[in-house]
């Protein structure tokens, strides 16, 4: 006998068909002007109620198929006819009188009042629930012990507790009634049939709780919620579920649907209690969701795993580090190569494949994790999807974005990997994420983008790999130089206004946090992060690259002051403690320096050539590249007058420093606007044409020697799998 195709009707569902059937006489009263009822055709068949409330005309009481209520009785005897002439007549007389006008909210409030005598309940009718529920279960409990071999002899019970069960789902709409139900005592008996035999009793147990732990809509009763999942805890409902879990066969449509019901109990428990995940994962479930993942075949169960299992990632650490240890990031990247070359077919698969990624990169916040995803060759599968104009292309320069933080072994694979060529054509905007003009994703992934490449420079310390990513921004005369500046300009706007804003409000109105909330929205963090590409850059020591960003910033009335209070405001930001944070302040204080830092300055405050009126953009870059090498040579000079004079012993010092005072006058009226002579103007001219010879010859030299040891590589692996 299947207990699963009695009929079930839920509190919420009677109450509903009650006002709808109400609603329905009224309104079909009033538009045929006939009575509002009749003996038999107009009553309901069920009325719900929890409790025998007196006799009621034409009906009986009892706790039949449809649940504890009043039954229509077709053999009451009928009224009198004359009676029901009468009666008839001044309903047809009132009803034609509001035939012309119904109110519909007058019908709606009449049927709302007669409906609301079957929805009261308080916390006796639920201790008579738990009782009823209680003697059924016993009575079942006994039936089966005493006729174990004769399943017709304890069907009956089965179906008398299974009504029991349902007769629960009244208290879905009443959270409040959730701690009395726990002082009956109902939810270790309820948790207890989820190992019955009868895979029915336990399904219907399943959808019981699946109901009952259902947040939506209930905020404001949290506190009764956390009693509800607090209780189940305790009496191991975790355990219970994930066991009866592994019971169920998905084949079956029933059982499919206990299993995502199941997975539903699991989710709404860690929306009540975040602390419930890790629990999740100790219980072994992890290791199913896993193993569910693999199969190529897209359903329901696995997308809602996936989605499930991007919940349990923002668990703690050690969620994380269970993940990698059961071999997790290997079974995400299977999932997420399916669609390397082809775009999700519906909104399912699409957000089957946002919540993929979104684990994969909470996976990727620990470090041992960093390592294990380049092992298992996460890097070419990022760069593989880069190279198809696919949707998933934003999630994977997402996943390039935390896999190079902190790491140098994926920086290193990357740029192994040939992947600069793909990073900078989205750098420079050549290649669109997707044919939508999404400017909102597209503005996300420039941000990330110039992130990437930051974290190249910051983990690449030295050698060839390094070179490779500095000569990016050399080629077709500096593009990515142009490209980075006007980032830079970009994001600078915006944070000026939003500081602008700021400062225009009341002091007392916003907190420290919050002002530098507003401007991390506005683009502090990108500014950083182009700041601290730019001071890489300079760090080089490549005298076209360095007169390339001066002139870009002298364009727009910028000096390397700008970047340089940047990069000291990220200093003081760096979170974290201990060694590590140490030497990022260590690091960043030593490219500070090299852009002309705060130590610098307080010894030689004029390295830093003034700026230059804009509009003559390559002349500005010409006497700015001079004025700084005059400004060297004079400090080389006035260096050299203090050694020899204190060395001498002589008050000639002052003559030597009133010399050096002197030239500096004269360089700086030979390297005015206006007063530069036909000879001054040759020899600069001559000297630009050394450099671009310079320049070309490094270049030439530069990429011959890349192709030099891309050739060396590639006969030494050919040589390798040769031997």
């Amino acid at each position: 006998m299947d207990v699963r195709k009695i009929s079930r009707v839920s509190a919420r569902e009677e109450s509903r068909s009650v006002l709808n059937a109400a609603i329905n006489r009224f309104v079909e009263s009033a538009n045929t002007g006939k009575p509002a009822q009749t003996q038999s055709q107009q009553k309901p068949d069920f009325i719900l109620a929890t409790k025998f409330d007196g006799a009621k005309p034409g009906y009986y009481f009892s706790t039949a198929s449809k649940g504890v209520g009043y039954y229509l009785d077709p053999k009451a005897p009928l009224t009198d006819a004359s009676q029901s002439k009468e009666d008839s007549k001044g309903d047809v007389v009132e009803f034609k009188e509001k035939k012309q006008g119904v109110d519909p909210e007058i019908l709606l409030k009449q049927a709302e009042e007669q409906a609301k005598s079957f929805e009261t309940l308080d916390s006796k009718a639920v201790r008579r629930l738990v009782l009823a529920f209680e003697r059924k279960y016993k009575d079942n409990l006994e039936q089966r012990m005493k006729y174990s071999d004769q399943p017709e002899r304890f069907m009956d019970s089965e179906v008398d507790l299974d009504q029991c069960v349902q007769d629960f789902l009244q208290l879905v709409n009443n959270p409040d009634l959730y701690p009395a139900l726990v002082e009956a005592n109902a939810i270790p008996h309820l948790l207890n049939l989820l190992t019955h035999e009868n895979v029915d009793i336990a399904m219907d147990v399943v959808d019981l709780f699946q109901a009952l732990t259902d947040t939506e809509d209930n905020e404001e009763w949290a506190a009764e919620f956390k009693v509800l999942v607090s209780t189940m805890l305790e009496n191991n409902a975790l355990e219970l579920l994930i066991q009866r879990l592994g019971q169920l066969n998905e084949t079956g449509e029933e059982e499919a649907g206990a299993i995502f019901n199941i997975l539903t109990i699991i989710e709404n428990m860690i929306d009540v209690s975040p602390e419930v995940s890790r629990l999740v994962v100790e219980r072994k479930l992890l290791r199913w969701m896993l193993l569910r993942l693999r199969p190529r075949e897209f359903d329901s169960i696995k997308q809602y795993v996936a989605e499930l299992l991007a919940v349990l990632m923002q668990g703690g650490e050690y969620n994380l580090r269970m993940m990698g240890e059961m071999g997790g990031i290997d079974s995400i990247l299977e999932g997420i190569a399916q669609f390397k070359s082809r775009d999700p077919q519906t909104d399912d698969e699409s957000e089957f494949l946002s919540n993929q990624f979104d684990a994969l990169c909470s996976c990727l916040l620990l470090p041992e994790n960093r390592a294990k995803f380049v092992e298992s060759e996460g890097m070419e599968l990022m760069l593989l999807i880069l190279k198809q104009k696919t949707v998933a292309r934003y999630g994977s320069i997402k996943v390039l974005e935390f896999a190079t933080t902190q790491c140098p072994l994926a920086c290193d694979r990357f740029v192994d990997v040939l992947g600069l060529k793909t990073l900078f054509s989205l750098f420079m905007a050549r290649s669109r994420l997707s044919e939508k003009k999404d400017r909102e994703k597209d503005q996300q992934a420039e941000e990330m983008l110039v992130t990437i490449i930051a974290n190249l420079f910051q983990e690449i310390m030295k050698g060839s790999r390094r070179d490779r990513v500095a000569a990016k921004f050399v080629e077709n005369e500096f593009e990515k130089c142009d490209r980075l500046m006007e980032i830079y300009f970009s994001y600078n706007a915006r944070l000026g206004a939003e500081e602008a804003r700021l400062a225009e409000m009341e002091d007392d109105l916003l907190q420290e946090d919050e002002i530098m909330v507003a401007r991390l929205n506005s683009g502090l963090s990108v500014l950083q992060q182009v700041c601290l590409i730019v001071a890489h850059l300079w760090s080089i020591g490549d005298l076209a690259l360095n007169q390339r960003l001066l002139m870009l910033l002298h364009q727009k009335g910028h000096t390397l002051s700008q970047p340089r209070a940047i990069l000291a405001e990220m200093i003081d930001m760096i979170g974290g403690e201990g060694l590590e944070r140490e030497q990022q302040q260590k690091r960043l204080h030593q490219l500070l320096l090299g852009l002309g830092g705060r130590e610098i300055d307080a010894k030689n405050e004029d390295l830093e050539p003034e700026p230059l009126d804009p509009p003559s953009a390559t002349g500005n870059t010409e006497t700015s590249a001079a004025g700084v090498k005059r400004k060297d040579s004079g400090r080389k000079e006035n260096e050299a007058n203090q050694s020899s004079a204190s060395a001498n012993q002589q008050p000639a010092s002052r003559d030597a420093k009133g010399e050096v005072e002197r030239s500096r006058e004269r360089r700086g009226k030979r390297g005015g606007a206006g007063g530069s002579t036909e000879k001054d103007k040759e020899q600069k001219e001559r000297e630009r044409e050394k450099r671009r010879d310079r320049e070309h010859r490094r270049e030439r030299y530069s990429e011959k020697d890349a192709h030099h040891h891309r050739d060396k590589r590639r006969r030494e692996r050919e040589d390798g799998k040769k031997r």
